[in-house]
Protein backbone atom coordinates (compact mmCIF):
# COMPACT_ATOMS: atom_id res chain seq x y z
CA UNK A 1 0.00 0.00 0.00
CA UNK A 2 1.34 3.56 -1.34
CA UNK A 3 0.52 6.57 0.62
CA UNK A 4 0.80 8.57 -2.41
CA UNK A 5 -1.62 9.30 -5.39
CA UNK A 6 0.08 6.91 -7.86
CA UNK A 7 3.14 6.95 -6.43
CA UNK A 8 3.71 10.50 -7.25
CA UNK A 9 5.48 11.25 -3.42
CA UNK A 10 3.86 14.76 -4.12
CA UNK A 11 0.79 14.21 -3.21
CA UNK A 12 -0.83 12.27 -0.69
CA UNK A 13 -3.32 10.00 -1.22
CA UNK A 14 -6.47 10.22 0.32
CA UNK A 15 -7.94 8.21 3.15
CA UNK A 16 -4.22 8.00 4.61
CA UNK A 17 -4.15 9.17 8.65
CA UNK A 18 -0.61 11.34 8.81
CA UNK A 19 0.13 14.08 10.77
CA UNK A 20 1.22 17.44 9.82
CA UNK A 21 4.96 18.56 10.32
CA UNK A 22 5.12 21.60 12.13
CA UNK A 23 6.68 23.10 8.99
CA UNK A 24 3.61 21.97 6.93
CA UNK A 25 1.54 23.56 10.06
CA UNK A 26 3.09 26.81 9.62
CA UNK A 27 2.45 26.61 5.68
CA UNK A 28 -1.61 25.99 6.28
CA UNK A 29 -1.66 29.04 8.45
CA UNK A 30 0.09 31.27 6.38
CA UNK A 31 -2.03 30.49 3.42
CA UNK A 32 -5.14 30.30 5.47
CA UNK A 33 -3.90 34.10 6.21
CA UNK A 34 -2.82 35.55 3.29
CA UNK A 35 -4.37 34.22 -0.42
CA UNK A 36 -1.88 35.88 -1.96
CA UNK A 37 1.15 34.53 -0.27
CA UNK A 38 -1.18 30.99 -1.60
CA UNK A 39 -0.91 32.01 -4.97
CA UNK A 40 2.40 33.08 -5.16
CA UNK A 41 3.82 30.01 -3.88
CA UNK A 42 1.23 27.56 -4.59
CA UNK A 43 -1.15 28.06 -7.52
CA UNK A 44 0.11 26.02 -10.31
CA UNK A 45 -0.69 25.63 -13.76
CA UNK A 46 -0.02 22.94 -16.52
CA UNK A 47 2.00 23.79 -19.40
CA UNK A 48 4.37 22.06 -22.27
CA UNK A 49 7.18 21.88 -19.23
CA UNK A 50 5.01 20.34 -16.52
CA UNK A 51 3.88 22.44 -14.08
CA UNK A 52 4.68 26.05 -13.40
CA UNK A 53 4.04 28.44 -10.22
CA UNK A 54 1.69 31.10 -11.13
CA UNK A 55 3.37 34.53 -11.87
CA UNK A 56 0.99 37.11 -10.82
CA UNK A 57 1.04 40.60 -12.47
CA UNK A 58 0.28 43.79 -9.60
CA UNK A 59 -3.59 44.63 -11.19
CA UNK A 60 -4.17 40.60 -9.95
CA UNK A 61 -2.39 40.73 -6.57
CA UNK A 62 -4.57 43.84 -6.02
CA UNK A 63 -7.58 41.92 -6.68
CA UNK A 64 -6.73 39.50 -4.61
CA UNK A 65 -6.23 41.84 -1.53
CA UNK A 66 -9.42 43.88 -2.74
CA UNK A 67 -11.88 40.66 -2.57
CA UNK A 68 -9.93 39.06 0.29
CA UNK A 69 -10.36 42.03 2.84
CA UNK A 70 -12.97 41.32 5.65
CA UNK A 71 -14.23 43.11 8.63
CA UNK A 72 -16.34 42.66 11.35
CA UNK A 73 -20.09 42.87 11.29
CA UNK A 74 -21.93 43.64 14.77
CA UNK A 75 -25.49 42.87 13.57
CA UNK A 76 -24.44 39.52 12.86
CA UNK A 77 -21.25 39.35 14.90
CA UNK A 78 -19.14 37.59 12.40
CA UNK A 79 -16.60 38.78 9.80
CA UNK A 80 -18.09 39.51 6.71
CA UNK A 81 -16.19 40.82 3.52
CA UNK A 82 -15.48 44.12 3.52
CA UNK A 83 -15.97 44.35 -0.42
CA UNK A 84 -18.57 42.00 -1.16
CA UNK A 85 -20.13 44.07 -4.37
CA UNK A 86 -16.84 44.40 -6.72
CA UNK A 87 -17.53 43.47 -9.59
CA UNK A 88 -14.68 42.31 -11.96
CA UNK A 89 -14.87 42.18 -16.17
Amino acid sequence: MNPFWHGQINYRDSGVIFEYTDWEKHELEKCAEDCLYFAEHYAKFKNDKGHTLVKLRDFQKRLLRLFSEEEYDPVSETVIPKNSRAILL
